[in-house]
């Protein structure tokens, strides 16, 4: 099964660089000769979020982004009902974490070409500075073009969760469920707990592993319970897990899950 959400990651961090070479070339081409002082004035007047998403078309990979989660909802090896208001609330949720990152990254990016300016990058050099392609962007603008791969794989992952615990709510209780994803010497310890774990009922999840079975392990993680089937078997690897984790010393009994970290 391709990974939807990591190439949906891979693919809104592409569109961010191109959005942020294109918001930089924008400003050159209407800021027209003024000086510092005045540019500064320009930028600050930008509507910077709407020149983004209206203007210069990130309108388009959002609403790209949410077909990719509707396309997520043909990943499952067991489909029960689900109303269409259901899965458009959850793709709201996620639409809203989305459209907050685009709204901090408007104010960043802004905040970058005031620094630049006020720098004394020539204008014909703002779009490679802004780029980072000449090796004067701010480290603010890098962590934030870099932050969208988490926020987009993180939330398209946690989604894939959440429709799934819907559609299972009405399974009887002895349902059992997996824990399926890659087990390498890169998945965390209570990752591998629950992949070492075996099939489970959703009872014995929750009581385990708290709040595991809509939040994985955290941020990034690269896994979600599955209904127990012959598909899903063979997208979980207990034995490998238990392999890795005598191999690490872990000791299974202190891992905690992301919920139990918080206190919660």
């Amino acid at each position: 099964m391709a990974d939807l959400p990591v190439i949906a990651a891979d693919n809104m961090f592409k569109a961010i660089e191109r959005i942020t070479k294109a918001a930089a070339q924008w400003v050159v081409d209407n800021g027209g000769a003024r000086s510092v002082n005045d540019m500064v004035i320009f930028l600050n007047q930008i509507p910077m979020e709407s020149l983004i998403v209206d203007t210069l078309g990130f309108s388009g990979d959002l609403v790209a982004l949410e077909a990719t989660q509707v396309k997520l909802l043909t990943n499952f090896e067991v489909t029960a009902p689900i109303t269409e208001g259901v899965v458009q609330s959850l793709i709201d949720v996620n639409n809203a974490t989305f459209n907050q990152y685009i709204g901090n990254y408007a104010t960043v990016l802004k905040q970058e070409m005031v620094k630049a300016v006020l720098a004394g990058v020539p204008r014909n050099q703002m779009v490679n500075a802004i780029a980072g392609t000449s090796g004067l962007e701010g480290a603010a603008l890098k962590a934030a073009r870099n932050q969208i791969k988490t926020i987009v794989d993180t939330s398209l992952k946690t989604f894939s969760r959440q429709v799934n615990a819907v559609m299972v709510e009405d399974m009887p209780a002895d349902t059992k469920f997996v824990y399926i994803g890659v087990t390498d010497d890169e998945t965390r310890d209570v990752c591998l707990a629950m992949i070492a774990a075996g099939p489970m009922t959703r009872e014995e999840i929750d009581s385990q592993f708290p709040g595991a079975f809509i939040d994985g392990g955290g941020f990034n993680c690269r896994h979600r319970w599955a209904v127990q089937t012959n598909l899903s078997n063979k997208f979980t690897n207990p034995v490998k897990a238990q392999a890795e984790i005598k191999k690490q010393g872990i000791n299974v009994n202190t891992v905690q899950t992301p919920q139990q970290i918080a206190g919660a």
